[in-house]
């Protein structure tokens, strides 16, 4: 019986521990990004060495960054933040009609790719409203729920 107890104890570090810390591992590095640097490129760009490299460390992800403004897309707007559980959010404001549309920016993201839809709301009589999450672009933070947070 004694022998058995260290092929149980491997067996279970191996099915279950293991497996779930690079798991844990992994959801860290997709859930939070990072100021500067490179991130990491595509799996089908890494050597085999740098996949198992990513495997046991995560992902590196840039914290996403706003490469444009509603000026530059000839949109009048205001820009202002909101506190939201403990972080704060950027958003811009582009006037438009009585209605209110609320645009959100995917996982990865920020709220200047959403620039190029706007005046299809505008037209439509919307004020539009585009908010980056914690972690991208004006707000704070560095880090994302993928949408659990938010959800909420």
């Amino acid at each position: 019986m004694r022998a058995v107890r260290p092929v149980l104890a491997i067996g279970f570090l191996t099915v279950v521990v293991v497996p779930n810390a690079l798991a844990w591992v992994q959801v860290r590095g997709m859930t939070t990004f990072v100021e500067g640097g490179v991130r990491t490129p595509p799996p089908e760009q890494l050597t085999l060495v740098d996949r198992a490299w990513t495997l046991l460390t995560g992902v590196r992800l840039t914290r996403p960054v706003n490469a444009s403004t509603p000026a530059d897309h000839g949109l009048p707007s205001t820009a202002w933040t909101t506190p939201s559980r403990g972080e704060t959010l950027a958003i811009w404001t582009v006037p438009g009609g009585p209605g209110n549309a609320v645009l959100f920016h995917g996982y990865g993201g920020t709220r200047d790719q959403l620039l190029d839809v706007v005046p299809w709301w505008v037209d439509h009589g919307y004020t539009v409203h585009l908010v980056d999450f914690p972690g991208s672009g004006g707000s704070s933070g560095n880090t994302t729920s993928i949408g659990a947070r938010e959800a909420e």
